[in-house]
């Protein structure tokens, strides 16, 4: 069974999109779709307006997320993509684009061992994935340039359908001294279940 998606909407994309997301700073619409693609929309006033995308992986793109910004004055935004190629995908916005004609950058390629459905970001530097056989990977940076990642834990069998939906807890929200679990994961399967863990990546 396919994980679910949004209602098709005909763009600039050439095919279903599966996810929409605005980023943090509310500057950029991220989309995926069933043609392998990514879009960026930018914001021109009250609207957004096609600017850039990449036929990057080499099936379908379920899912995109954008990683949280420790600043957003002097760190570029930066995205990851999951695809049924069993692969997500690290991106990076140029600063102040720099490069008008390609703006972007691939800073990282994780390879997984199953079809990759669903994404979300910790932190900016702990990434979660589920995958369409249930299980989650959560995955650690240990690169100061973010493209050095890890494996640091698997959760075999999270689920016991795919994992079509996750969302973590905003980093540092409601830490306090008698709660000092750095990351929450919540996720929602293909079984109707849904499952909130907590996560310390030291």
């Amino acid at each position: 069974r396919r994980p679910p998606r949004s209602t098709p909407k005909r763009s600039s994309a050439a095919s279903d999109v599966f996810m929409r997301q605005f980023s943090r700073c509310g500057l950029y619409l991220l989309t995926v779709s069933r043609d392998r693609s990514w879009r960026l929309f930018r914001r021109a006033g009250q609207h957004y307006e096609p600017w850039v995308g990449e036929r990057a992986h080499a099936r379908v793109v379920w899912d995109g997320a954008w990683a949280p910004q420790v600043s957003e004055r002097t760190e570029p935004p930066m995205f990851a993509t999951a695809s049924r190629d069993k692969s997500v995908k690290l991106w990076r916005l140029m600063p102040n684009e720099q490069d008008k004609q390609r703006p972007h950058s691939l800073i990282a390629t994780l390879h997984v061992p199953d079809a990759a459905v669903s994404v979300a970001w910790a932190s900016a530097h702990a990434l979660a994935i589920g995958l369409e056989n249930g299980d989650v990977l959560l995955y650690v940076c240990v690169g100061e340039q973010r493209d050095t990642w890890q494996l640091q834990m698997r959760l075999a069998r999270h689920h016991t359908g795919a994992v079509h939906r996750m969302a973590c807890r905003p980093p540092g929200a409601w830490i306090h001294a008698h709660n000092r679990v750095p990351y929450q994961l919540l996720s929602v399967g293909d079984d109707g279940g849904t499952r909130l863990v907590s996560w310390d990546p030291w």
